[in-house]
Formats: C-alpha cells, structure tokens, sequence
C-alpha cells in the first residue's frame, strides 16, 4: 500500500531519491510534481517536504551532509554563503546535466557494490565525491548558481599561492586530495587558483598533483621491491589501469611492466 511521509525540514543533507520501480507524488517548496524515471527529487536541507510514495516503488537515495556541500561552494566561491543552498526540487533525467549526474550516482552505487573496486580507494573516493558535488552545483538549478558562473574579476593574479599549493600537493600526494582542498590550503577561491596555475604555470593545480603522482609511481617502480605495477598504481591513485599504462608511457617512453622489469 502507499506511504506517506512528511519529514518536515530535513535540516542537515541533501537527499535525492530516485525511484527504480513505481513512482512517488513530492510536495517541495511549494512545488507538487510526480517523482519517476523521468523525473527524480533533490530535496534542499531547509525546504519543508511531504511525500506519499506508491506501492512496491524501491529507490535509489543519496544524502548529502549539508555542511560538506555547502563548504565545497564557498570554496568556489572564494567566500562564506550569503544564502542558503537550495535546488530547484525536480530534477529532469531528460536534460543532458541530470543525464550526466545519474550516469555518476549509478557508477558510484556499482562502485560500492563491489568489494574490489578502486572507488574504496580514499583517493579514488574523495575525487569521485568532488566531481558528483560539481555535477550538481553546476548542473542543476539552484540559488547560488549566478555568482558560481560569474566571471572573475580581472586582476593580476599574485603567484604566492601557486607555489603554495604546490609544495602541498608535494608533501600530501600520497592523500586523497580534491581541487577545493588545495583551495582552501592556499586561501584562494577555486577559481583563482586555476587562474593562477594557467598564468604562471600552463597547467592545471589537478594535473600537476597527477604529474607528482605518477612521477612517486615511476620511483616506486625503479626501486626494488615485491609491489606490482597494478599495487603501485592503485595507492598513487589511478584506477583505471589501462589508461593509466598509456598515459605512463606518454611521460616515460615505455609502459610501466616494462620498467619494473627492467629493475629486476
């Protein structure tokens, strides 16, 4: 039989439910629309919410702890929130970004599903978290989303924090690392941070932390040891192994079988 739930203010997450089978009619700010296939709920932390879900309709659900979310925006921002972070409720699986967003939530709950994954990698994880975080603040409509897109303010970048970060990624490489970290460590928006990194280094802050990684891969496997090529790739954080060989071999003129070889 059906259910009906009316949780009030969710307060502390975001949840987004994605119903497998069946539907569910969602009361959300003031919106009623019918939760399917087509059409899924993202459910903003201070939005009063009522929903009555059919018989037999399983579903998919995400939550999202509210202060991680919202202090990922104030790191693209550059800034503390002004206003709360409140999604347009319906979520369209039909346009192209929601498209995108339920092409990441479902690798991520295959990912999980699967105790050999790299996703249980803390590196691996941490990007994967980023990147669906971005999918939505910049997919899906919301409150923040014109000062998100907004252009910066044209300015000469001053390079102290290029070197920062830098020097961070160094000595953290080995860490699960995101882009709004390495913000937040050299005090700088995410934005300017790439700015800063295009100026004075032609390359992105993410690419260099790869460059850093795979230049730890390639020592570890001129050293001698008992590690394999796919042990070494998978702490330094490359999951996809196949990509990875051709990418190493990109930097170092041979795969990276053929160096471990070469120290034995």
């Amino acid at each position: 039989m059906p259910v009906s739930i009316d949780p009030g203010r969710l307060e502390n997450f975001f949840l987004i439910q994605i119903p497998t089978r069946g539907s569910a009619e969602i009361h959300c700010d003031g919106v009623r629309f019918t939760s399917s296939a087509q059409c899924t709920s993202i459910i903003s932390p201070d939005t009063p919410v009522s929903m009555r879900w059919a018989a037999d309709a399983p579903q998919l659900a995400l939550r999202l702890d509210r202060q991680e979310v919202e202090k990922h925006c104030a790191q693209h921002l550059g800034h503390g929130l002004k206003t709360p972070l409140r999604f347009k409720p319906e979520l369209l699986l039909t346009h192209p970004n929601a498209s995108y967003f339920l092409q990441l939530l479902g690798a991520l709950a295959d990912a999980l599903a699967c105790d050999g994954h790299p996703i249980h990698n803390p590196l691996v994880l941490k990007q994967f978290e980023a990147t669906l975080i971005n999918a939505l603040i910049y997919g899906q409509p919301n409150t923040l989303q014109n000062p998100l897109s907004a252009p910066e303010p044209a300015r000469r970048v001053s390079p102290y924090f290029v070197k920062r970060t830098e020097e961070f990624i160094l000595a953290h490489a080995h860490e699960p690392l995101s882009i709004e970290q390495l913000a937040e460590h050299a005090g700088v928006s995410v934005r300017t941070l790439f700015s800063g990194f295009r100026e004075f280094r032609n390359i992105s802050p993410m690419a260099f932390l790869r460059n850093v990684r795979m230049e730890r891969v390639h020592l570890e496997l001129r050293n001698p040891g008992t590690d394999s090529v796919t042990d070494i790739a998978m702490k330094w954080g490359f999951a996809h192994l196949g990509r990875f060989s051709q990418e190493y071999r990109k930097y170092y003129g041979e795969l990276p079988s053929a160096t471990l070889r070469f120290r034995q």
